[in-house]
């Protein structure tokens, strides 16, 4: 029984390893450069997302340089990156406020 317990908890451990719960928030777009897509929020900080999910980037160009400038609402998802503390912001979803 102790076994049987034990594998559980460490299925349950692998199976979160690396990614957290949906985050949301709301940033201008600076752009694109073949490599991350960078927002930036109110408060002046970056973000850099490495990846857009296909019903995010079905909605949006966002390569094209139409919707820079413009404010969105972001919801996307963190990945364990490579190096120590490292994250991999990738966007799930993108809406223009109105």
């Amino acid at each position: 029984m102790k076994a049987i317990y034990i594998l559980l908890i460490s299925l349950l451990a692998i199976t979160h390893q690396g990614i957290e719960q949906d985050s949301t928030i709301y940033a201008t777009y600076k752009g694109y450069d073949s490599q991350e897509y960078l927002f930036v929020d109110d408060e002046d900080r970056a973000f850099r997302f490495f990846a857009i999910e296909d019903t995010a980037s079905q909605k949006y160009d966002m390569q094209s340089k139409e919707h820079v400038g413009k404010m969105f609402r972001i919801i996307y998802k963190s990945q364990s990156g490579d190096g120590e503390g490292a994250k991999v912001l990738i966007i799930s979803d993108l809406e223009l406020p109105m």
